[in-house]
């Protein structure tokens, strides 16, 4: 590896100093130190690996791209990383595998109070709760039975996001109550449960998809033109359900 004594040394000693390795004698030359991982040296390890996998994977991907002349395939590498970069190249495996492991909900009652936990944390923050949230909030199970849909999205065992499809009248829906909670924003949960409640108004062949919003909410807006909202002049409600409402969006079924 063409690494000096020393240099090893003092990564023993980093290692050592942050607890993730222990020091054993070894039996056979007792001026020797044996330097291995402990508990929490292995259980990192496994937590790493998945970002050590994305990274080979990342430069293999780079490699493939190239032709067997070796330096043809260094220059190109070279290019590659020039041109995208090993760490973009790296952050988009990271969030592709990311997006993958976010894992949705339909209609399960052990979830309601997180439907309605999460919607209040939002709209605490931006707005306030108003008498149709609390509402809706208070009846998830009404949604359901007039035939809309409530989803949660799960992410390392967490549920951290949630929104609901309202069949407002026969085979029209309405996309709302979408909340992720604050610490989980940017990790393309909202993301995730539009483009689900998407695919599930076209399954169910929807007529119209609608939604209402407020101009102060970039982020939100900005996923919704993402997903394929585009903008009304007014409300598909015929007027605001809610004070706040004052940017209203449609998706394209046909």
């Amino acid at each position: 590896l063409k690494i000096s004594h020393p240099f090893v040394n003092k990564i023993g000693r980093e290692l050592k100093k942050a607890g993730l390795v222990m020091e054993v004698s070894d039996k056979s030359d007792k001026r020797k130190r044996i330097i291995m991982l402990n508990e929490k040296g292995h259980e990192l390890v496994k937590q790493l690996q998945p970002v050590w996998n994305d990274i080979q994977l990342t430069i293999r991907e780079i490699l493939i791209k190239q032709n067997n002349d070796l330096f043809e395939q260094i220059r190109q590498f070279e290019q590659s990383l020039s041109e995208d970069g090993l760490y973009d190249n790296y952050y988009r495996r990271i969030r592709e595998r990311q997006f993958e492991e976010i894992k949705i909900h339909t209609n399960n009652p052990d979830h309601f109070p997180y439907f309605k936990s999460l919607n209040i944390e939002w709209l605490e923050a931006y707005f306030k709760v108003e008498e149709k949230d609390t509402y809706l909030l208070d009846n998830p199970q009404q949604i359901i039975d007039n035939g809309g849909y409530i989803f949660t999205a799960e992410l390392n065992g967490q549920i951290l996001g949630t929104c609901s499809l309202i069949q407002y009248k026969k085979n029209r829906y309405e996309l709302g109550k979408m909340g992720v909670t604050e610490a989980a924003r940017g990790l393309q949960i909202g993301k995730k449960l539009g483009e689900t409640a998407v695919k599930k108004a076209k399954k169910l062949k929807a007529k119209e998809l609608v939604l209402e919003s407020n101009n102060s909410l970039k982020p939100a807006l900005n996923l919704y033109k993402q997903l394929g909202f585009n903008f009304l002049k007014k409300s598909p409600f015929g007027k605001p359900s809610v004070s706040r409402a004052d940017v209203f969006m449609s998706y394209d079924l046909k």
